[in-house]
């Protein structure tokens, strides 16, 4: 019993991590889009 709730913890804490790690991506590239954007309209803005 007890090494089989131990193996589904260790699958929930992975899979935890996994989802973590993932939304840190799509964060990250929805931050880079931004500043993209940011970058191409400031100077048109500027000038």
């Amino acid at each position: 019993m007890l090494n089989g709730i131990h193996k589904v913890a260790l699958w929930q804490i992975i899979l935890n991590q996994q989802v973590k790690q993932s939304v840190y991506l799509v964060v990250a590239k929805w931050l880079l889009c931004n500043i993209l954007l940011v970058a191409m309209w400031l100077p048109r803005g500027i000038l």
